[in-house]
């Protein structure tokens, strides 16, 4: 059961783990003995952590693109899009292995709108003021394969 999940979804498989081996450290303290428990879990946790981390850092790199593109049309260009793509097909791969990053994606976008907007602000010298606090973009539009900003917008 455990392996079906490890294997369907490595994120909600961490987050299990690391509850089980509490539950047996809390039921089964002589095994703290030979057995790490407490730090075996957050070890494992962290793994799991570290997928939805990825999820954020993976989401900001084409939101900071999606923000170029958007507020220095002037200098589109290809490696842009390349990037843009190449994020997009991972962010979609690290969602179908783990599915369970799902329910968190309102956060991890807003977490990684922050973090773009900064980049954005730095990569082009525009204001960071101008680059709006929330999000202009939805997920749907993020994550779709061809979309992009409109293109009569500027400044």
């Amino acid at each position: 059961m455990t392996t079906d999940l490890y294997e369907r979804d490595t994120h909600a498989w961490a987050r299990d783990q690391a509850e089980a081996l509490r539950r047996l450290a809390a039921h089964r303290p002589e095994l703290t003995a030979e057995l790490d428990l407490p730090h075996l879990a957050m070890e494992i946790e962290d793994m799991g952590k570290s997928l939805a981390r990825e999820l954020v850092s993976r989401l900001a790199i084409p939101l900071a693109h999606l923000a170029k593109w958007h507020w220095q049309p002037g200098e589109r260009s290809r490696s842009w899009l390349t990037t843009i793509g190449h994020q997009r097909d991972e962010i979609a791969a690290l969602l179908e292995d783990n599915p369970s990053l799902r329910p968190n994606l309102d956060d991890a976008m807003a977490k990684a709108w922050s973090r773009a907007r900064r980049q954005a602000a730095r990569e082009t010298g525009i204001a960071l003021t101008v680059f709006p606090t929330a999000c202009p973009f939805t997920l749907d539009d993020v994550l779709a394969d061809a979309w992009l900003p409109d293109t009569t917008a500027g400044s």
